[in-house]
């Protein structure tokens, strides 16, 4: 028992049975007042021991883990990686000096979680503004390398399956294992929809800006795609409307690569592209084939592409093989976006591309591309030879 209860406990014996009494006897009264008044200190002293204990008692520790759920960590919510290439590139176009060069290019990918159905992706890169190439070629005594925005754009995914897209995208269509319809450092602008998983029907639409002039006087594409796949086989099918394109010069620095133009340097021809595309896997061979048509042009309007590939260059000591033999013609398809290595990113040539890849070691890597072409079909044919050899370091 306390000190404070024992005291208690001896004022209410006294003054319980004395209480009947007290009335009107002064000493009794004066006996229960500092009765009274004996209490009253005991509570204080309560009051300030429970003070004092609540002072010194010990502070609640938040565990690590539940810190941790409470507050998000950046890290948890924005990945970033990259990759360096280091480029031997060599051009024996005939009727020219040979151009031997050293090239490298840097990439920077950094992909930030806005909550758990949308992606903001940029990419930083070398380059600078040409949308056909990422490389930097080593010269100018050392000057220094421009870094430009290479990607940028929201993902959002509403539902499984269906993303909308918006930004300077990634291609919005499918491509083949070796594709040089399209230039694969050419990234589009505008808005894309795709529906579909990795396997199965899959559809997209989009929506591209490709000069903007003020108002409403400004080339655009409309585009759609309808395709299937599964670890067999794959075929799918687009058709690319190009709108204000005919009559004006969109391309970059006004160089449409072979595309007919007039004496202004403007687009003879509209651009209505049908491309159909497929393949099929035999024994780890993978057969392709690409086909496109501009059914704007009243000739040189066809493309087309035949090739392989055997082998994934991933693991330490995995490699890869492939060639593919393309054709086409002068209006087939738009120069701006076509492949700047393959016939030195010209339309109107036919042509092979030899490729081999062997993996060194964990995210090293290096490739070899060989182009044997013909060029310039229409106006002055002669050989075109480039040999392409890369080394690519991941992190």
């Amino acid at each position: 028992m306390t000190r404070q209860a024992l005291i208690r406990a001896v004022a209410a014996a006294v003054v319980f049975p004395l209480s009947a009494q007290a009335q009107g006897n002064p000493e009794l009264e004066e006996l229960k007042a500092q009765v009274a008044a004996l209490n009253q200190k005991i509570v204080e002293m309560e009051a300030r021991e429970a003070a004092q204990a609540k002072a010194t008692a010990p502070v609640a520790q938040v565990a690590p883990d539940a810190k941790a759920a409470t507050t998000p960590n950046w890290s948890d919510r924005v990945s970033v990686n990259g990759d360096f290439r280091y480029r031997f590139d060599g051009t024996d176009d005939e009727g020219r000096e040979y151009v031997g060069l050293q090239r490298l290019r840097a990439r920077l990918f950094v992909d930030g979680k806005v909550n758990d159905t949308t992606n903001v992706v940029v990419q930083l890169g070398t380059g600078g503004p040409n949308p056909r190439s990422q490389d930097a070629t080593l010269s100018e005594d050392g000057a220094s390398k421009d870094v430009t925005l290479r990607q940028a754009y929201v993902n959002w995914r509403p539902v499984q399956d269906l993303a909308i897209t918006a930004g300077k995208l990634p291609t919005p269509w499918a491509l083949n294992p070796l594709d040089f319809f399209q230039d694969s450092d050419y990234y589009p602008e505008g808005i894309a929809v795709r529906y579909g998983a990795a396997t199965g029907f899959h559809a997209s639409g989009y929506w591209l800006q490709i000069a903007e002039r003020g108002g409403d006087d400004e080339t655009s594409m409309l585009g759609t795609q309808l395709g299937y796949a599964n670890d067999l086989f794959f075929a799918n099918v687009a058709y690319q409307d190009f709108q204000k394109i005919q009559g004006y010069n969109p391309c970059f620095s006004g160089n449409c690569n072979g595309n007919t133009v007039d004496l202004g340097g403007n687009l003879v021809n509209d651009y209505n592209l049908l491309q159909v595309r497929g393949g099929v896997t035999l024994a780890g061979i993978n057969l392709f084939a690409s086909w496109a048509q501009n059914g704007e042009a009243d000739d040189e309007d066809t493309a087309y592409s035949l090739g392989f590939t055997y082998g994934k260059v991933k693991d330490p000591g995995s490699w890869s093989v492939g060639a593919l033999y393309q054709d086409v013609a002068k209006d087939a398809l738009y120069g701006g976006m076509l492949d700047g290595t393959f016939a030195g990113g010209r339309t109107a040539h036919d042509g092979y591309v030899l490729s081999g890849g062997y993996a060194f070691s964990k995210n090293w890597s290096g490739s070899l591309l060989w182009f044997i072409n013909e060029v310039d079909k229409t106006v002055s044919p002669h050989d075109y030879d480039r040999y392409q050899f890369d080394l690519l370091w991941k992190f």
